[in-house]
């Protein structure tokens, strides 16, 4: 095994072709025959442990909403796509555990993306419908008539069309750069690796733009429950957690996407709804603002680069397995069906308050139930 492998020259590589970006190029040249490398194999050892973790938590959130019937509301059904969402995404690590394990440490583009796009869907829906949740929020303490007469098929039918047109968007894009020049270009194949050109670019650009429209929903919810204290403190209560779970996601994204296209290149509430936005808006928001605007915009040597996404990718990981934690900490029906299914309570967790926490979403929730 190498710890700090020497640079070989170019000439002396198998690839002769152009790379779409300087890090993929430093990382091959770097990397390439080199065999195991420690400081390689321990970033994707470390997402592995917790895309286990996420299958098991997020598994659990998945099936306690599908046996308590007080949890089979709209919102409920969007939360569910997040959490199936974290499972997607994060099981590209099989891949990329398996390539740095072997010792081979790159394979072509045009199977990383092959091998990833079902995967790809997992990112965007982790996203696209943390932001729905928000918008679900919104409607229903702006709006709650409207919102109890809402024909929650075609509803929630809606946001997951706009989320898998998206995502077919992102997968024509990535074809279209697997057929061209960089098809062959040597990846390590992580997530991120698998947006290539175009569809790197419109998916990192997407990052940004809906975690921050993610504060401004949530912030915007926020702000007509404090209007309505003496109406909505069981909403508040239940909005702290969302909120939570929301600014995970986004900071964790935003900040790779900020960093990785941006900044490196050219610069030489009610308590669940508040801990889901927290964590969903933290764990984007920083894998965003890297990827897309600091390593494109600051001077850090491309060296670094890896570095820097790996790191706020372990926080993207962190915010991905954390959605059972949340809801068994904050939801009182969540609680209450996950201790059925483990047969037992998890004791460092303390207890939520149960007259000021709700969950169920329905047509017929009032207005100080609606979560």
């Amino acid at each position: 095994m190498s710890a700090t492998p020497t640079l070989p020259l170019t000439k002396d590589l198998p690839y002769k072709g152009n790379f779409s970006s300087p890090e993929n190029q430093y990382l091959y040249q770097t990397y390439y025959g080199q065999g195991v490398c420690i400081e390689m194999l321990f970033i994707p050892i470390i997402y592995f442990c917790f895309m286990l973790l996420s299958y098991v938590g997020n598994a659990m959130v998945l099936i306690a909403t599908v046996k308590n019937k007080n949890l089979h509301g709209s919102y409920n059904f969007l939360l569910c796509m997040v959490c199936l969402g974290d499972m997607m995404h994060l099981s590209t690590h099989w891949l990329y555990l398996g390539n740095m394990a072997s010792g081979h440490n790159f394979i072509p583009y045009r199977f990383c993306f092959y091998a990833d796009a079902f995967f790809q869907v997992g990112a965007t829906l982790s996203i696209l419908m943390t932001f729905f949740v928000g918008i679900d929020r919104l409607i229903g303490v702006w709006l709650p008539t409207i919102y109890r007469s809402l024909n929650l098929l075609l509803y929630d039918g809606f946001f997951m069309a706009v989320a898998l047109a998206f995502s077919f968007l992102v997968f024509f894009l990535g074809l279209q750069h697997s057929w061209g020049e960089f098809g062959d270009e040597p990846v390590q194949c992580r997530i991120i690796d698998s947006y290539g050109g175009a569809a790197g670019q419109v998916w990192f650009q997407m990052c940004v733009i809906v975690n921050l429209l993610d504060i401004g929903v949530y912030s915007l919810v926020w702000l007509l429950l404090r209007r309505r204290a003496g109406q909505s403190g069981t909403m508040k209560k239940v909005f702290k957690s969302l909120v939570a779970m929301m600014i995970s996601v986004v900071v964790g994204w935003l900040v790779q996407a900020f960093v990785k296209a941006i900044l490196l290149p050219l610069a030489n509430f009610p308590k669940s709804l508040a801990a889901i936005m927290v964590t969903v808006v933290v764990g984007w928001l920083l894998e965003g603002f890297v990827k897309a605007i600091l390593l494109p915009l600051a001077n850090f040597p491309i060296s670094q680069w890896y570095y820097w996404e790996s790191c706020t990718g372990i926080l993207l990981n962190v915010a991905s397995a954390s959605n059972v934690f949340i809801m068994y900490g904050f939801s009182s029906e969540y609680r209450m069906t996950i201790q059925r299914l483990i047969g037992g309570k998890v004791p460092f967790i303390p207890p939520p308050d149960v007259s000021k926490t709700a969950f169920a979403t329905s047509k017929i929730s009032t207005a100080t139930n609606l979560i």
